[in-house]
């Protein structure tokens, strides 16, 4: 799932560039009426690097525990107490970025977090945005509805049926439940908030993310214990022989 962000990022791009070319629209002006959209660069405007950042993450990490494990394994080879010694320093920043890391990523399932231009477009705009493109991403729930948009009469928008605060639209009364709550649990294939469908795809794009890195702190923990007996052994050794 690290990867689904990149793909969900291409996916959008993809998106406002079918758009752009079937509204005939290829200057920024004309992308007002787009939701989500620059033409002028046939490129979403939503801010996509809130998506791909636990890939890049996972792989920032990963090139800096492969170099501090080369840097471990050529110590111990070579019996260097000193190299031993940046080992340890470096697996503890690996570490501690790990951690910071993984916390991050357990975070960004948090639709509080999201940036102020991404809530505008989910809050606002959704129903100007066809979710069963991204329906490899999305449950059927989050693109069940339809609205008929002024400037595409013959091809009707679909996406979800209530509005991001967990209140029904009056246009689809099956979903309204009581008090005007949208009852997303009495028809879970048919009613879903704008919300619900971004707060589960983000779940499934940083908490995988963060399992992950949370679970390799046992082995990096293991690795700095392992690296402290070696240096301990090292010096023991070198004190042993004779001058």
């Amino acid at each position: 799932m690290a990867c689904a962000g990149e793909n969900f990022k291409k996916l959008l791009n993809n998106y406002c560039s079918e758009e752009c070319i079937e509204q005939g629209c290829n200057n920024a002006k004309c992308s007002e009426a787009i939701a989500a959209c620059d033409c002028s660069a046939s490129k979403t405007t939503v801010p996509t690097i809130f998506f791909t950042a636990p890939a890049a993450g996972l792989i920032s990490v990963g090139v800096f525990s492969l170099l501090a494990s080369f840097l471990g394994c050529y110590s111990s080879i070579r019996i260097k107490g000193g190299m031993l010694c940046a080992y340890i320093c470096a697996a503890s920043f690996v570490l501690l970025l790990q951690f910071s890391f993984g916390i991050a990523a357990a975070a960004m399932t948090n639709t509080e977090k999201i940036p102020d231009a991404m809530l505008t477009i989910f809050q606002k705009e959704y129903k100007e945005i066809d979710w069963i493109y991204f329906s490899d991403f999305f449950p059927e729930a989050c693109y069940a509805a339809q609205t008929t948009m002024p400037y595409s009469p013959n091809m009707p928008m679909h996406h979800p049926a209530c509005f991001w605060n967990n209140t029904c639209d009056p246009l689809f009364s099956h979903c309204c439940g009581a008090g005007g709550r949208c009852d997303t649990a009495g028809k879970p294939a048919l009613c879903a908030t704008s919300r619900g469908c971004i707060a589960g795809f983000l779940s499934g794009v940083g908490t995988p993310v963060a399992v992950v890195a949370l679970l390799f702190l046992v082995l990096e923990f293991f690795a700095i214990g392992f690296a402290c007996v070696v240096r301990r052994e090292t010096v023991s050794h070198f004190a042993a022989l004779p001058d």
